[in-house]
């Protein structure tokens, strides 16, 4: 988890963001990382919602549905889900949307 940590802090600092990503999904489906109470909503909320608008948006819809599964409580998890497809729609316009 350390590991992680520091590596995402320094494709953070370096502006890497592909490798970014790539890190980020990695994170995001490693079962240790998981196992620490909270450690992805943090993630998310101090690390990837303020630089999501740099992603491809389907990419940030697969690490937000790990990081929704982190619910306890459904409606909190559809609340997170639809305040981050808004703000990706917002992001990207329709290109964020799902195809008809």
């Amino acid at each position: 988890v350390r590991d992680a940590c520091a590596s995402i802090k320094a494709l953070c600092e370096r502006q890497l963001w592909h490798e970014l990503t790539l890190e980020l999904e990695s994170v995001v489906s490693n079962a240790s990382f998981a196992s620490v109470p909270g450690a992805l909503r943090a993630l998310y909320a101090e690390v990837v919602a303020d630089i999501e608008r740099k992603f491809n948006p389907l990419k940030v819809a697969h690490i937000a549905v790990a990081v929704s599964d982190t619910y306890s409580d459904r409606g909190e998890a559809m609340e997170f889900l639809t305040s981050t497809t808004a703000r990706l729609v917002e992001a990207h316009g329709d290109g964020a949307n799902e195809p008809n």
